[in-house]
């Protein structure tokens, strides 16, 4: 299940989200198919309780080559991404293909710990402003990113203020 580009998800996703919702679930191998479809991604989401959940009935989400921006609150225009205290990628995501990840976090202001230990990186160059703002995250697991084609991480920690755990 190939994801959209970093902007196209986020707006797909921010416009089914509510003031309310504090965590996203990736979810493969699922039953659960409804009218909420990611752009043609063949993902579908649904709201439970507090939980946005992104179903693919595929055994992996493949990630877009850029993920700009994908869970950002920049711009002001996906203010909802501020409220998300947990984005839990279920071991299942595929991001082998990505060139880009900037801003990919940028303005997670709830987000107190994150685990990309799944994230292949091998081809990212760009990690500018990633984790930029997300000032109470504490924890933060990036134990098997590979940055050797990495030419920018400029400002990448920016106002992490909490950081306490960094891998």
């Amino acid at each position: 299940c190939e994801l959209p580009d970093g902007g196209t998800f986020r707006t797909a996703v921010h416009n089914l989200m509510t003031d309310d919702t504090k965590a996203i679930k990736f979810i493969a191998n699922s039953k659960v198919v409804t009218e909420h479809q990611v752009g043609t991604s063949h993902a579908y989401m649904q709201l439970n309780g507090t939980t946005l959940e992104i179903h693919t009935a595929a055994k992996e989400f493949i990630f877009n080559k850029l993920c700009n921006s994908m869970f950002s609150t920049l711009n002001n225009g996906h203010p909802k991404f501020a409220n998300i205290t947990t984005i839990d990628f279920n071991g299942c995501i595929n991001t082998s293909k990505v060139t880009s990840m900037a801003r990919m976090f940028y303005g997670c202001q709830a987000l107190k710990s994150l685990d990309l230990s799944s994230f292949d990186t091998a081809k990212v160059t760009n990690m500018e402003l990633m984790f930029d703002t997300c000032k109470v995250l504490e924890s933060l697991n990036l134990s098997k990113f590979n940055t050797a084609n990495v030419t920018n991480m400029g400002d990448m920690f920016y106002a992490c203020r909490a950081l306490k755990s960094l891998d």
